[in-house]
């Protein structure tokens, strides 16, 4: 049997992938303060990476999240929230994708 058939297929959201450098104070729970923070703005977190800088003062994470479904408007307005989180020391976010 001949048929002819049209087939709609959604398309996934494409990812806006950003990645993301902030300077800490070397403290327990800071991570989890990031983490959550970010949740709470729908930022998927796709991979991290800590490490301490100096033991008790100074500590680094890089992350690489999608934003694709968060109310993440620019590079700069994220910028501008993370750096109201008392631990943040520095922030600097580039866009990948």
């Amino acid at each position: 049997k001949n048929t002819r058939e049209i087939k709609l297929v959604p398309l996934p959201i494409a990812a806006k992938l950003v990645r993301i450098r902030v300077l800490v104070e070397d403290k327990v729970g800071v991570l989890a303060e990031l983490t959550n923070f970010l949740a709470n703005l729908h930022v998927d977190i796709v991979s991290t990476k800590c490490v301490v800088l100096k033991r008790e003062e100074l500590g680094e994470c890089e992350m690489i999240v999608d934003v694709s479904r968060s109310t993440i408007t620019t590079p700069e307005y994220l910028v501008n929230e993370l750096r109201s989180l008392e631990p943040v020391k520095e922030v600097e976010v580039y866009v990948l994708a």
